[in-house]
């Protein structure tokens, strides 16, 4: 945590100091929902016939918008992201895995802004790295329930697999932002498209093995403090 609040204060710093030879910039905080679901779980691998639900979690970030023109800014920042899934069978015994995960996020956006007065909108997209916090997953069978935190280390389980920490996807969305005070409200939403496998292996992949990955959507609201520009 004393390396984030670093990460974050170095930001800021360099953001105000570049800021006046730059055209009008931002900083700004959001604050949101979540809407994932998880394709090939390992348990989806093992033949069972189940259907992907959705989870619903948490989305907050901090924007820094360093414009470059004005149409266009490159906007990094840092997200907390809930993401995860759900699958569940309808067979003879009832049975539903839920996994949500917590990830700590750095997207890195090209933003185009579009219109003038008050009332303004723009699209962005780019990549993201993200860096998984800590996990959980709960298993229901009939009236039988329980739960497991993933636990990340450097050990392999006896199928030669450990889950993956790490996180590379491509985002893109929109939004839109009205003129209030010395900054914008904005409402944001956003997809995004892993590339990554959630499974790490101990030697080669098994044979017809697919990646675990998340996809998702989120939405948020918040405002952003504007600086130069007009």
């Amino acid at each position: 945590m004393k390396t984030i609040c670093k990460f974050l204060v170095a930001a800021a710093a360099v953001f105000f100091l570049t800021n006046g030879a730059i055209a009008q910039s931002s900083v700004g905080v959001r604050g949101g929902f979540s809407m994932y679901t998880v394709k090939n779980f390992p348990v989806a691998q093992e033949g069972l016939d189940l259907e992907e639900g959705v989870v619903f979690g948490n989305f907050n970030a901090i924007s820094f918008e360093i414009g470059l023109s004005p149409m266009f800014a490159i906007q990094p920042e840092v997200n907390y992201i809930q993401k995860g899934g759900k699958l569940t069978s309808s067979s003879e015994n009832e049975f539903s895995l839920r996994v949500k995960m917590d990830y700590l996020e750095t997207p890195l956006l090209a933003k185009l802004r579009m219109g003038k007065g008050p009332l303004r909108g723009y699209v962005i997209a780019g990549p993201s790295v993200g860096y998984a916090l800590n996990g959980e997953t709960r298993i229901s069978i009939d009236d039988f329930s329980a739960k497991d935190k993933i636990k990340f280390d450097d050990s392999y389980g006896a199928d030669g697999r450990k889950d993956n920490r790490w996180d590379f996807s491509a985002v893109a969305g929109g939004g839109v932002q009205y003129k209030i005070g010395p900054g914008s409200i904005v409402l944001d939403a956003r997809a995004t498209y892993d590339f990554n496998d959630y499974n790490k292996f101990e030697g080669s992949a098994p044979s017809g093995h697919k990646k675990t990955r998340w996809e998702g959507l989120s939405a948020s609201l918040g405002y952003q403090f504007e600086f130069g520009g007009k």
